[in-house]
């Protein structure tokens, strides 16, 4: 089943064409690691398809709801789990609170993730700041979930074991 499909999309800062991508289709169950250098345009596509900064040209069709695991500080303040068997797995605390170490913020934004039951899950850098034990997990769940995956990670083993496509800006 079709999830997501990107045509014709141009994303510039200033004159500097960041993204051009023709075309893209997402199905149910795909896994799909973006690799890129830095700079590449990772990020930048992945919060265009959350709808967090505006695409330039094209269009993106999305026929699910996304849930995310963002690699910089959201608004976290807010952020108390409901999942106990998940923040049980994961070893996270339930609520935010500033004197969280960063594997701490990181489990619990996954947590938050897994716990939204989306049709597209969307990871950027998600093993940062984990443990051998957390990425394990992590790279379980992945393996396990049953919608379209897009993950932004440098972890070359997370990327091998869970990915089934990869896609390169």
């Amino acid at each position: 089943m079709l999830k997501m499909e990107i045509k014709d999309l141009k994303k510039y800062y200033g004159d500097r064409c960041i993204l051009d991508i023709e075309s893209i289709k997402i199905y149910e169950n795909d896994k799909i690691g973006l690799v890129g250098q830095n700079g590449a345009g990772k990020t930048t596509l992945l919060k265009i398809l959350k709808k967090e900064i505006f695409l330039d040209a094209g269009f993106i069709k999305k026929y699910d709801d996304i849930a995310s695991i963002d690699q910089l500080e959201c608004d976290m303040n807010q952020l108390e789990l409901s999942d106990k068997k998940e923040q049980k797995n994961f070893q996270s605390p339930n609520k935010y609170s500033k004197y969280l170490s960063g594997g701490e913020k990181t489990r619990l934004k996954i947590v938050k993730a897994f716990g939204q039951k989306s049709g597209i899950l969307i990871a950027d850098e998600p093993s940062s700041n984990l443990d051998i034990k957390g990425v394990e997990t992590l790279i379980n769940k992945f393996k396990q979930y049953k919608g379209a995956l897009i993950v932004v990670s440098h972890d070359r083993h997370l990327l091998d074991v869970v990915c089934t496509k990869i896609f390169e800006l």
